[in-house]
């Protein structure tokens, strides 16, 4: 009974196993997919004394190989039908071949010779083999410097087409797992601007039906000027989108007027929600200019304040209370609604946790949680059933540590 030889082991002599050692950490440290290909070839054909290589990887979904050409750096990739060729021979059975004169096999296809000008002689193809038994592509080196490819050769080349294997493997199972992670990031940002860009585009409704009534003068003033606001906060938005898209996710911290900030989202609230009872109250103190991220922390206060305002279906108060207590910016959030259930404030800030909104993300407060931890601030909430929602919010003065302005 013939002994099957483990193809990921190579017994030969000291110096072609030295070799395979070292082609094999020589893969490990290679990421990305073309890198990998040029290296795989121009390891292959060095150790056999090879003129020219070509790597057929098998498309998992038809069975096609994709053989990958190196003409210098340019790479060129042509698809083989399943079967056609020695490659696909080799790729179907498993068994390497060895061929002194390439063109007396019946097998060997012309094609790529004659589509590149290269006229190959000798010939060795080997498969790459997987432990679990799969066979994921052929390794074919062309025209031995030296004579013909011996035993020798063909045992190094299949034990090395062993360690290639494992490493496209591994290439193939990391880039499966970025594009993931992208398209998972992709749809995250997408949901955070379509949960955001609702808030905006209700208040400029709420504006233009107003307009549409022929209110007074000053009327009309404030409602262009809450329309500009609007607007510019959605331009802001789909700025900021295409700033963490090119990995920018910084926050543009400034001196900004709190007061105006607060004053301007209560006036927005107040307008989209004017026919369903709610007030909205300033209350605590003057708190004037501070070091924050204006847009992104209007985003908190305005996806907290619409939160109160949808919890509260039968109209009530929502309370923004602001105050400086040393170097902090107390900011409170209260509103007069049917509270939160004890069991849910654990998980409030989770992101897709929603709670009886029927067309909500699940994003709103998993926002606010991130902004406010960016500006190195806290956030907590008190709630008991019957008696309304309060968050908590505390922030430095000065803005988040390196934001600082320099001294004057």
């Amino acid at each position: 009974m013939t002994e099957q030889r483990d193809p990921n082991r190579y017994d030969g002599p000291r110096r072609r196993l030295q070799a395979l050692i070292e082609a094999s950490l020589a893969l490990g440290e290679s990421q990305d997919l073309p890198t990998l290909l040029r290296l795989i070839l121009d390891l292959a054909t060095f150790h056999v004394g090879a003129e020219r290589g070509t790597l057929f990887r098998r498309d998992r979904e038809t069975g096609d190989l994709i053989a990958t050409i190196f003409h210098g750096n340019e790479l060129e990739q042509i698809v083989l039908p399943s079967g056609r060729g020695l490659a696909g021979q080799v790729a179907d059975t498993g068994q390497a071949v060895r061929l002194d004169d390439a063109y007396d096999d019946e097998h060997f296809d012309q094609s790529v010779d004659q589509r590149t000008g290269f006229r190959t002689r000798s010939l060795l193809a080997v498969p790459m083999q997987l432990r679990s038994g799969e066979i994921i592509g052929v390794v074919q080196v062309l025209n031995k410097r030296d004579g013909s490819f011996d035993e020798d050769d063909e045992a190094f080349l299949d034990a090395f087409g062993a360690q290639a294997a494992v490493a496209l493997e591994n290439a193939r199972l990391t880039d499966e797992r970025i594009r993931g992670e992208r398209l998972e990031a992709i749809g995250t940002v997408s949901a955070n601007l379509v949960h955001d860009l609702k808030n905006p585009l209700s208040g400029i409704h709420s504006y233009t039906d107003m307009i549409l009534q022929g209110p007074p003068p000053d009327l009309l003033s404030r409602c262009v000027n809450g329309i500009r606001r609007q607007t510019g906060r959605m331009n802001h938005m789909v700025t900021s989108i295409l700033r963490f898209a090119r990995g920018e996710d910084a926050l543009l911290v400034s001196k900004q007027d709190f007061d105006a900030m607060l004053e301007e989202i209560a006036e927005d609230l107040e307008a989209a929600h004017r026919s369903d009872g709610v007030t909205i109250e300033r209350t605590g103190e003057r708190v004037g200019n501070v070091r924050v991220d204006g847009m992104a922390l209007r985003r908190v206060v305005d996806n907290l304040c619409r939160n109160a305002v949808e919890a509260m279906t039968d109209g009530g108060t929502v309370r923004l209370d602001a105050r400086i207590e040393g170097q902090e910016i107390h900011l409170t959030i209260e509103d007069d609604g049917p509270g939160i259930p004890p069991e849910r404030i654990e998980d409030l800030f989770k992101p897709w946790e929603t709670e009886g909104k029927r067309d909500g993300t699940g994003l709103g407060l998993a926002i606010v949680r991130r902004i406010v931890d960016r500006h190195e601030g806290t956030i907590a909430v008190e709630s008991e059933p019957g008696k309304g929602a309060r968050f908590r919010i505390r922030l430095p003065v000065t803005g988040p540590t390196g934001t600082e302005p320099p001294a004057s």
